[in-house]
């Protein structure tokens, strides 16, 4: 019989244990693979159980967890596939990513991997840190890295490179939806869950082992950080708005003609190198520039290239380098720029003289010979100081009339003469040649300005805009109507009303003289164009032959709206009901046509009919009050019972721009912005009854919108209050005061007011 050893028997079991637990552990930790779309919402249990996962180009992974907090992979990560994009997507609110496993690649041909932090639903401060580097495509082709980062109500996004990265793409960061500043952190961590504010914990990777050749892009409102300890030289070109920033103790060379015009910033204790083949470029404006700054050191080998062309001053300083310590080598230089002399660099051009000191940092512009303002009363030249032109546009009246022959800009220039003369007009004038040639000279410094007139197109506007007959009061215009009410009493055959008009249009008979309004008059408004009219028909009614009138009482005494004696209200749009019960509707025309308000003095009044129902016998009126006074019954009057009359209703002239609305909706059974402000749309409203008139009836997913933009109302971040008021039990006058110091511009009336409902 064989024997076996017995150290032999159980080596062999622990053995076959070992495979057993092995077999365990693989069938509950099985690899990964990603082809499509995965949506992880556990990122602790999917981690757990992912094992090592492959992403193929084209395929998106998505960590979308159900409650924010701290999260950490193991799991190694392969890039798979062939040439493409992998994706990786991580959405929360103040979330933390840590990827700690190994990243490896196992596809062919060059890939992008596309990495976005937030969504502008809930998604902010997210912060994603990949602890080891990110490799090269495996058979050697580049991979690209490109970060879009978005938040939800304009805040921060972070991602974090801490390991030794060894790919040689493009970055390329993306500014997304409602971001204030993105972060891509090279060689460290940039920390920012529960913040707003950047900080850094420096860490000792780099890109490509220190060097790195990639181009850079750096979007709107995101920065590139480099937070290392490690030396690291980029020679690609940086280009894009966003801005650049030594975090760390190692020294970052920029080696490459960059173009980016974000700031850069150099950290304490941190040191920025521009090589000698290396560039940076500044772009100036009339009143800010992109600079080198922060509390470390930088050293200006290559040379600055300075964009002035946006600039329209004719002197002012810049500050272009401001860090604590600053240093430039023999082969620094100013794209442009003779010099140095001593340590200032100088150009000239155009009378416009450029210099920048290497001490200061700073770059000043002083000109001579320069035209600084130009123009007639009310209408400024635009002037180019690159081009040495200049663009006036004049009015059509007079100059489209009468001719350019007396045209006489006024100008000033910095120093030196001019050929023309300010105030005068040139010779030749601009009735003989244009554009005119002003050249100014001040020693060796001559520039000749192209000066250019162009004449306003004639307006073709050709409208009343008022009709007073003093007194008497203003007549309401509709359309090409015009109609002022006054008492039986008063004559009006030598009345004598001033009417505005359109700017610069002409009306005939004169405004201010007096006509008979026995009959209506026809006033023609003709347009500055001369051709373009309209002939507008002004009566004067009184309402003798009105059937019906009655009083209403305004009552701001104690016992009605109890307004103080020495408060008062204007242009108060005041709701007037009737009902069955207090008006007979059969004695009216059957929508109200023949309706009509004056004050107790005849003056007519401006109202709009909301709501004339004379079958149920219900009707709401506005009636524009034009001065409502306190402690007092005051009276108007409201006459009906004439045929053949149009109505005046008309919601503009109670509620205008003038009057402090912005935009107001009736909800009746037609949508109109009455103010002609804004352009409703409705999205699945029901017309119901209302407290007054007609109402919307609103559920979940449906509503009016009113367009995105109101003149002189809050938009986008600006801070704003705002409350919707239905119904109130509050006293009247308790209701109109809180709206009052809420909607300065809008006033909001539901079912009553002060107690001014008639």
């Amino acid at each position: 019989m064989k024997t076996m050893n017995m150290k032999a028997v159980v080596k062999q079991f622990a053995a076959g244990l070992a495979a057993c637990a092995a077999l365990l552990a693989g069938s509950a930790r099985a690899d990964t693979t990603i082809t499509g779309t995965t949506t992880v919402t556990d990122p602790n249990g999917w981690s757990t159980g992912a094992g090592t996962v492959t992403i193929n180009n084209g395929a998106t992974l998505q960590f979308q967890p159900s409650a924010q907090g701290t999260y950490s992979f193991a799991n190694n990560f392969i890039l798979g596939g062939s040439a493409g994009t992998i994706n990786l997507s991580f959405k929360a609110n103040d979330t933390i990513y840590t990827l700690n496993g190994t990243v490896t690649s196992t596809a062919t041909g060059a890939q992008t991997l596309a990495i976005t932090t937030g969504q502008n639903s809930n998604g902010d401060r997210e912060e994603v840190t990949f602890s080891s580097g990110i490799p090269n495509v495996s058979d050697g082709s580049p991979l690209g890295l490109q970060v879009t980062f978005n938040t939800q109500s304009g805040s921060y996004g972070f991602v974090n490179l801490k390991g030794a990265n060894t790919f040689t793409g493009p970055i390329t960061l993306i500014k997304g939806s409602n971001v204030n500043f993105g972060y891509l952190t090279i060689g460290g961590r940039g920390i920012g869950n529960n913040g707003n504010q950047y900080a850094v914990t420096p860490g000792s990777g780099t890109l490509n082992g220190g060097s790195y050749s990639g181009a850079i892009t750096l979007g709107t409102s995101t920065i590139l950080s480099y937070a290392s300890s490690a030396p690291q030289t980029l020679s690609g070109v940086i280009s894009g708005s966003g801005a650049l920033q030594v975090a760390g103790s190692g020294t970052l060379t920029l080696s490459g003609v960059n173009t980016y015009t974000g700031n850069t910033t150099v950290a304490s204790g941190g040191s920025l190198v521009l090589g000698s083949s290396g560039g940076l470029k500044f772009v100036v404006t009339d009143s800010a520039t992109n600079k080198v700054t922060g509390s470390g050191s930088a050293t200006f080998n290559g040379p600055f290239t300075i964009d002035t062309s946006a600039v329209t001053v004719t002197s002012g300083t810049w500050t272009l380098v401001d860090t604590t310590t600053k240093t430039y080598g023999s082969s620094f230089s100013l794209t442009d720029f003779t010099g140095p002399v001593g340590n200032v660099y100088t150009k000239i051009f155009g009378g416009q003289t450029w210099t920048f000191d290497k001490s200061t940092g700073v770059l000043t512009l002083n000109s001579k010979a320069i035209i600084t303002a130009f123009g007639i009363t009310g209408y400024a030249g635009v002037i180019n100081q690159t081009t040495k032109t200049i663009a006036l546009t004049v009015p059509y009246t007079p100059w489209g009339k009468n001719g350019l022959s007396t045209l006489a800009p006024t100008f000033t220039v910095t120093s030196g003469t001019c050929t023309q003369t300010s105030g005068i007009a040139p010779s030749p004038t601009f009735a003989d040649q244009n554009p005119v040639t002003y050249t100014v000279t001040d020693g060796s410094n001559i520039n000749s300005y192209t000066v250019t007139v162009t004449v306003t197109a004639a307006s073709t506007a050709c409208d009343m805009l008022t009709c007073n007959f003093g007194t008497l009061g203003l007549a309401a215009i509709s359309g090409v109507s015009a109609v002022l009410t006054v008492p039986p009493s008063q004559s009006v055959t030598a009345l004598a009303p001033t009417l505005t008009i359109s700017t610069n249009a002409s009306i005939s008979p004169a405004s201010g003289s007096t006509q008979n309004f026995t009959n209506s008059v026809t006033y023609r408004v003709t347009a500055e164009n001369g051709t373009t009219y309209k002939d507008y028909s002004v009566s004067v009614q009184t309402y003798a032959n009105w059937l019906h009138s009655g009083s209403l009482f305004i009552l701001t005494t104690p016992d009605g709206a109890n307004l103080s004696a020495a408060a008062s209200e204007s242009n108060f749009p005041l709701l007037v009901r009737l009902t069955s019960a207090n008006f007979n509707f059969a004695d009216a025309q059957s929508d109200g046509s023949d309706i009509r308000f004056t004050t107790a003095a005849g003056a007519a009044l401006s109202f709009q009919i909301e709501q004339w129902d004379a079958v149920s016998g219900t009707a709401s009126i506005w009636v524009k009050i034009p001065t409502i006074t306190g402690n007092s019954s005051q009276e108007i009057k409201m006459y009906w019972g004439k045929t053949g009359v149009a109505t005046l209703s008309n919601g503009a002239n109670v509620f205008n721009s003038s009057n402090g609305y912005v935009s107001v909706y009736h909800m009746g059974s037609t949508l109109t912005d009455d103010t002609g402000s804004t352009a409703p749309t409705d999205t699945g409203t029901t017309v119901a009854t209302g407290l007054i008139g007609k109402g919307h009836h609103f559920t979940a997913g449906v509503g009016v919108s009113c367009g995105t933009s109101i003149a002189n109302f809050p938009t986008n971040s600006n801070p704003f209050s705002t409350e919707l008021w239905f119904r109130s039990e509050t006293a009247p006058s308790t209701v109109l005061s809180r709206l009052a110091s809420l909607f300065p511009k809008l006033q909001v009336f539901c079912e009553c007011v002060r107690g001014l409902c008639l």
